[in-house]
């Protein structure tokens, strides 16, 4: 894990897990964790946005590592320096930069490109 994060907190963390999948011997599940599976081929393909500064940022690397590793289309933006919750902060420029990366990222994709 990346560390205590910025805006999001191990303690935030924790009580999101208590409401998302009470019963903590489900939260070893694939179902309720993408990466906990063994096998990823056959996965949806995949556009990650993931902040430098969260929490999850290695979570999401390894996933869309494993994503790519399994010949499973993906495509992994990491936006340096910003928390968790960047997307909804509409002054930062790296938010709209990353928005309109994604948004050409996924026209391509639905293009077929």
């Amino acid at each position: 894990m990346n560390g205590a994060g910025l805006l999001l907190t191990t303690a935030e963390m924790e009580w999101y897990w208590d409401l998302y999948v009470p019963d903590e011997r489900r939260r070893l599940e694939p179902e309720a964790s993408p990466l906990r599976r063994t096998d990823l081929s056959g996965v949806a393909p995949a556009t990650l946005v993931i902040a430098g500064g969260d929490p999850l940022r290695d979570e999401g690397v390894e996933y869309g590592l494993r994503l790519r590793s399994a010949g499973v289309p993906e495509y992994t933006c990491i936006v340096a320096g910003v928390p968790h919750l960047f997307l909804t902060f509409p002054a930062l420029e790296s938010r709209t930069r990353a928005i309109d990366e994604v948004s050409e990222r996924l026209r391509l994709s639905f293009a077929g490109g």
